[in-house]
Formats: C-alpha cells, structure tokens, sequence
C-alpha cells in the first residue's frame, strides 16, 4: 500500500518535494516518473507505484498554499539594549517570545538602524530557541542606535513585530576652571517596565 503521508502545505515561492517512497517504478499525475515529485503547482497530484514484486499501489496527495495564520496570543517583546561595558562595539539585545509552541519553526529577525537615519538594516535571522543577540561593529561612543524584532514564520513571513528600543550615549563636557564635567544622555525609550532612575559610574584612571 503506497502512502505519501499527508497533505503538503507550501511556503509562497516554493516547491513541494512528495516522496514515492521505495518502489520499483512511479508515475505521478504530471508524468514525471522519479521516486519524488517537485512541483509547485496546487491541487491534487496523485502517483501509481509498481514495487520489486510487481505489486500495483497508488495514492492522492494535496499540495496547498500554506495560509500564515497564527494564533493571537503569539508575540515578540523586546526586553532591552544595552551597551556591553566589557567589548563597548557590542550592543546585547535580550528578547522573549511569548507563546513560541503555537508558530512552530518560526525565526526571529533583528532589525537596526543609527538614530535618525530612514532606512533599517537586517543584521540577524535567529532560529527559535534563541533569546539573546549581541551586535557587533558598532560606534558607541558616537552614536545612538536602535532595535526592532519581527517574528515569522516557518515561511519567513513576518507577523509580529516588537516595539523600538534604544540604546543610551553618555557624553561629558569639562569645566576646568570649576572642576566640573557635565553629563548629558538621551533617554531610553519604550522599556516596558520604565525607566525609574538612571545610574550614573564613575572610574578614575588606574582603578579596576
């Protein structure tokens, strides 16, 4: 008895790869005659098998469009971004899924831009099962950067998206004449905790 499983559902753009299984000879629905049919055509495909004792099977398939729906309660939140102390080029982003068993093989894109630019840059594909992404090459001791999650499918269709985080810069002016450095910073938006206060370390030169 053939059995080529059940029904395929198919990514947009892709092929469906149906296995015949192990036979002596197959003839599928569009003439093809190999052990496995590729096709991206939808509908029902059917194949005939014959197996090394002449024994005669045959089985129907469907191949449908894969329909992206996901369940409401699946989400992406964005916990925060900060600024490695130890490597300051690296900005650590930590993130939860929430619900991750209802979109099954789902992949977590990290997005980035500088502050104030337009456009934002791909600079990660993570696989479920990941929490935590460290970015690397950036200026930070220059500029101000800024995070975005999106959460897709199996497909690579994106259907959550989490809110913008930021990173902070410090920059400091001297008063030699008064002995003083003023401090200026901008302010870390959309943590969803809130920010209650900010801390402010100080190391003089040669301490550890």
């Amino acid at each position: 008895q053939e059995d080529l499983g059940p029904d395929v559902e198919l990514c947009p753009g892709s092929t469906s790869n149906v296995d015949g299984k192990e036979n002596f000879s197959w003839l599928w629905s569009d003439g093809s005659t190999k052990r496995y049919l590729r096709t991206e055509e939808l509908g029902k495909h059917w194949v005939n098998v014959v197996d090394d004792y002449g024994c005669e099977a045959a089985d129907t398939i469907f191949v449908n469009e894969y329909q992206g729906i996901v369940d409401p309660l699946v989400d992406i939140n964005l916990d925060y971004v900060t600024v490695d102390t130890a490597m300051q080029d690296n900005i650590d982003v930590a993130f939860t899924v929430l619900f991750p068993d209802k979109i099954p093989e789902h992949s977590i894109l990290i997005y980035k831009r500088q502050a104030g630019d337009a456009q934002w840059q791909l600079r990660s594909t993570l696989q479920e099962g990941i929490d935590f992404y460290a970015d690397s090459g950036n200026e930070t001791r220059d500029n101000i950067y800024e995070f975005y999650l999106a959460l897709a499918d199996h497909c690579l269709t994106e259907h959550r998206q989490s809110l913008i985080h930021n990173s902070i810069l410090l920059t400091g002016t001297a008063d030699s004449i008064n002995d003083v450095i003023s401090l200026k910073w901008n302010p870390y938006i959309e943590w969803k905790k809130g920010v209650e206060r900010y801390e402010v370390w100080r190391k003089l030169d040669g301490d550890t």
